[in-house]
């Protein structure tokens, strides 16, 4: 028999966050990319690499909107205050892309991640952050471990 490759399409993914364990919310409408910094391997003489090594990354989320729970995102930690000792202090946040429609299955991880940009919308129940980026160290997936 031949084997088969199950293919199931992502729907409905959004990205969990939780900062030192804790959950604060969730992000929709996500865009996860991961970008690799290329260096061509040149050896004196030849005009074509020998090779091209990778030598650094950058993981990147953005999302259209992020629903918090709490109606101080500064005191609840999930955007810094804006002194020098909480910008170079900020902890550890670590972002979850998971299927909704698929039993909230994991699809990657990101960790290490920063707050780069945001915009806020407030309502008479939550805070809505809008068109939300952050930056990453890490990104690993569900085959990782």
């Amino acid at each position: 028999m031949a084997d088969t490759l199950r293919k199931d399409v992502l729907t409905g993914a959004r990205i969990g966050l939780t900062i030192d364990g804790r959950d604060v919310g969730h992000m929709t409408e996500v865009t996860v990319s991961v970008q690799f910094q290329l260096v061509n391997l040149e050896e004196c003489g030849t005009p074509i690499p020998t090779a091209i090594l990778i030598v650094g990354t950058q993981v990147m989320a953005t999302a259209a909107y992020a629903k918090i729970r709490t109606t101080d995102p500064v005191r609840d930690l999930l955007v810094p205050k804006m002194d020098a000792a909480s910008l170079i202090n900020w902890p550890e946040m670590v972002g979850t892309l998971v299927d909704r429609h698929n039993g909230d299955a994991p699809v990657c991880q990101i960790g290490n991640i920063t707050p780069e940009s945001y915009d806020i919308r407030g309502g008479a129940r939550m805070i809505v952050m809008q068109n939300l980026r952050f930056r990453g160290r890490v990104i690993r997936h569900p085959s990782e471990g």
